[in-house]
């Protein structure tokens, strides 16, 4: 199981996950200035505050319809979840591919 997980594995692991997490904080960054936007924006007599943007990276927290039961802020991030593990596995198995053919041309031909 060690030799499957190796450090090159977790390494891309890691770094995928890394990623998705600047991702996500960079749309969150993105929906509090378009709310800030909006809570200075004066439209007519009222200006009507739909709450705060959707967000998140790939769907946002509410953009995916399961089922009625789930909470709407749930659906999207068990989605997001889901695809961030597999992206990481993915990542991870490519970073230690790519590591093998590294340490493979390092290696003297005797």
């Amino acid at each position: 199981m060690n030799k499957i997980y190796d450090k090159a594995f977790k390494v891309g692991f890691l770094f995928n996950i890394l990623l998705f997490v600047f991702f996500n904080f960079l749309s969150y960054l993105a929906a509090c200035e378009k709310y800030r936007e909006s809570l200075n924006r004066v439209v007519g007599v009222s200006s009507p505050s739909y709450g705060f943007p959707n967000w998140g990276f790939p769907f946002g927290w509410d953009e995916i319809y399961l089922n009625s039961i789930v909470s709407m802020y749930a659906r999207g991030g068990a989605v997001n979840f889901l695809i961030i593990v597999f992206c990481s596995f993915v990542f991870g198995f490519l970073f230690k591919f790519a590591w093998s053919k590294i340490l493979s041309r390092r290696m003297e031909i005797k």
